[in-house]
């Protein structure tokens, strides 16, 4: 839900959250506008003041789009550590001269 939205549902006074909330009205106004982002604090005290109601998503959308996906598994490699192709055939060459016993090169 949108914050802003929430305040006018429940018919009180933003200089009332904004005193809950520990925060100038100026600043409120600026969050409600969406002229400034709060913080991750800020955020969780939000989300405790409504309920529930209003979330993190509700002011970050595509970061916690981005947050789910990467705690989310989909791709049946539950527990398999992902590599890009040039990450693994560089990560095999140090490991082969990493196992290389000092004056066995070229043998």
């Amino acid at each position: 839900m949108n914050f802003k939205d929430w305040i006018k549902n429940q018919n009180i006074r933003q200089q009332w959250v904004a005193a809950d909330l520990q925060i100038t009205e100026g600043h409120l106004s600026y969050i409600l506008s969406g002229k400034r982002k709060p913080s991750g604090s800020l955020v969780r005290d939000i989300e405790t003041l409504t309920g529930g109601a209003v979330l993190f998503a509700d002011f970050f959308p595509r970061e916690a789009t981005n947050e789910r996906a990467i705690h989310s598994d989909h791709s049946g490699t539950a527990g398999q550590q992902i590599k890009p192709a040039a990450l693994g055939k560089e990560s095999k060459n140090r490991q082969d001269a990493v196992d290389q016993k000092p004056g066995s090169a070229g043998l």
